[in-house]
């Protein structure tokens, strides 16, 4: 039926938008950030004041935030979004937005997952200290055949050592975790998962000077005591009767953050 269903939206969307090329990167849904310069001086400048009566005096000396400049929008970018844990969720979405639009597409990757957003920013002067924004949408279930195809011939279940340096990494989990290790022995799960309520929830990594580190989904059970080191007080398995032994949902964002001059060669942190 599956099958059936994907040759028929691809039958349609050939029928419906014809053979002709596609603009550049348009060949998958795409996720749009606006881009922003510098203050005009003629535009009205806006201020924050803060009211909360369990203030004490001391702290009402800076209710009064400092004038905040208003910027005005140059452009939008769009960006590709890629299927991928699972490829074929994400091959499916891609073949719904094409006969149903983006909207029920992006309503469809929140429930089955399968697709990952990077926006590389070409214009760094416009974005800095901002470098990179992506978004995390995946899931992997015991019962995925392809998956184990995948994970084994294609690419593993996360993003094996590879080096980075002069900015900080931002990692942010709304949903799953990662298992860290980097080149200076540090090991660490942090996240979002259900036992993770004592565990770091996001992480900044200060890259400095340079380190190799490793980031793979957290897909067994957490540690038992924080999210540093306790690799082996981790179980071995999940229960059959536990939700996460049969399914796992990951999301996150990562934000590349650019170091000033004068810190990108400093320890790694």
């Amino acid at each position: 039926i599956l099958q059936g269903w994907l040759v028929c939206c691809l039958a349609h969307s050939w029928v419906v938008h014809g053979f002709q090329p596609q603009p550049q990167n348009s060949f998958f849904p795409l996720t749009s950030v606006p881009f922003l310069k510098e203050p005009n001086p003629n535009l009205q400048r806006a201020s924050v004041v803060s009211v909360a009566s369990s203030m004490t005096p001391s702290d009402q000396d800076n209710e009064v935030l400092e004038t905040l400049p208003q910027k005005s929008l140059v452009r939008v970018e769009k960006f590709a979004r890629f299927p991928v844990w699972p490829a074929w969720n994400g091959a499916f979405i891609w073949l719904t937005s094409r006969i149903l639009g983006n909207t029920v597409a992006s309503q469809l990757e929140d429930k089955i997952t399968g697709r990952v957003c990077p926006n590389f920013f070409e214009s760094t002067a416009e974005t800095s200290p901002f470098l990179l924004l992506v978004h995390h949408c995946h899931s992997f279930a015991i019962g995925d055949v392809g998956r184990y195809i995948q994970k084994r011939l294609i690419a593993p279940e996360g993003f094996p050592s590879h080096p980075h340096r002069g900015f900080v990494t931002l990692t942010y989990f709304l949903q799953g975790g990662f298992r860290h290790r980097d080149s200076m022995g540090v090991e660490q799960y942090y996240g979002a998962k259900r036992q993770q309520k004592d565990f770091p929830h996001s992480q900044w990594l200060n890259t400095g000077a340079g380190l190799l580190h490793e980031e793979m989904f957290d897909l067994g059970p957490p540690p038992l005591v924080n999210g540093l080191e306790q690799s082996k007080q981790k179980p071995a398995t999940y229960a059959w009767t536990d939700r996460e032994f049969w399914w796992q949902r990951h999301e996150l964002y990562q934000i590349w953050i650019n170091l000033p001059a004068n810190e990108k060669l400093g320890s790694p942190s």
